[in-house]
């Protein structure tokens, strides 16, 4: 379908008004039509190219419909038009974290941070940013300045947790998995990672009443299969971990730690230590 007639089929044909398309932009994006929003905001640009908040407007969409690359050039040439624009370059940074472009991410959360000290989603994905890099004490400095801004932040203790967790500091690891279950208490990935923090703890009990916890609220999670196999192996009881692990590796997640595990499940239960 060309332009032209993807603007007939909305009923928009005709319209030579640079700001009517970038408004029929907006009201399409706040409906969750970003594939229109994108066409609509691409509109108004092909009338001014130099539109005022299009290429904002039409980065955010491009980046919520996964194509980062295009959303991270509709930022940049924002930017070029707006230098101070905040917003911009907030956007831009989590489109490269998005892609794993940590150390771009970081010059443009820093900078949101210098023209806005205050905004808050800026020091999560700006500490984000600096766990992914392994500097660890950036990170956790970053999600203590956002928990004094903001303490019921929903992200911030699972990332922080994320943090202790590379740390080995389980202990603290897994208080800030609790915090952030209080938060949210259909976080699987909260139950699952304290989990594994109980594991490393050796409390047992514990663990296995996360990982129940993660399966009742999501029968597909494969991490907990994981942690719950390793947890098996760890009581002996090799048959159950065996069982876990063939589900993780049925559901294409059968690298080498996966098959390690399988293989020292069978040689236990060949040698009569199926522990059932």
């Amino acid at each position: 379908m060309t332009l032209d007639q993807f603007l007939k089929y909305l009923g928009l044909q005709g319209k030579n008004d640079t700001d009517f398309y970038a408004t029929q932009g907006i009201k399409h994006f706040e409906k969750g039509k970003l594939k229109e929003a994108i066409v609509l905001f691409g509109k108004a640009l092909e009338l001014n190219l130099d539109h005022p908040t299009a290429h904002l407007n039409r980065g955010i969409a491009l980046f919520m419909n996964g194509k980062e690359e295009a959303a991270i050039a509709d930022f940049s040439r924002q930017l070029k038009m707006s230098p101070g624009l905040m917003l911009a370059y907030y956007h831009r940074g989590i489109a490269y974290e998005s892609i794993k472009d940590f150390r771009k991410a970081v010059v443009d959360l820093e900078k949101v941070l210098k023209l806005d000290p205050g905004f808050t989603a800026a020091y999560n994905s700006l500490g984000n940013c600096y766990n992914e890099m392994a500097q660890h004490e950036k990170a956790l400095h970053l999600y203590e300045k956002l928990i004094a801004l903001d303490a019921n932040h929903p992200r911030v203790y699972y990332n922080r947790a994320l943090v202790y967790m590379r740390k080995k500091n389980y202990c603290l690891a897994a208080e800030d998995f609790t915090k952030a279950i209080e938060c949210d208490p259909f976080n699987v990935s909260a139950y699952c990672n304290r989990a594994t923090c109980f594991i490393a703890l050796d409390e047992k009990d514990k663990a296995i009443s996360d990982l129940i916890k993660t399966l009742q609220i999501d029968p597909g999670y494969i991490p907990a299969f994981y942690n719950r196999g390793v947890l098996r192996m760890k009581r002996g009881e090799y048959s159950r971990a065996l069982e876990d692990f063939q589900v993780v590796k049925t559901k294409g997640e059968a690298g080498g730690s996966i098959a390690e595990m399988i293989a020292v499940c069978e040689d236990n239960m060949k040698n009569g230590f199926s522990g059932d």
